[in-house]
């Protein structure tokens, strides 16, 4: 059985997702990064977690991709 995915790199997701990484970067950065950060995000991980991606997705529901 398959174990869950606990995280994701950016470049992967950014890449799953149908933008840049420096997109990515810019909505975790800076538009959403005070929101982000409530999860646990910070700006030099290379990583996200679940969480991280589902309340980016949340906050980014009104970005068309």
């Amino acid at each position: 059985m398959e174990t869950p995915l606990k995280r994701i790199g950016k470049q992967q997701y950014a890449d799953k997702i149908g933008v840049t990484e420096d997109c990515l970067r810019k909505m975790l950065n800076r538009e959403f990064f005070h929101e982000m950060k409530k999860t646990g995000y910070k700006k030099t991980q290379k990583h996200l977690t679940i969480a991280q991606i589902e309340r980016l997705e949340e906050l980014a529901v009104n970005i068309h991709l």
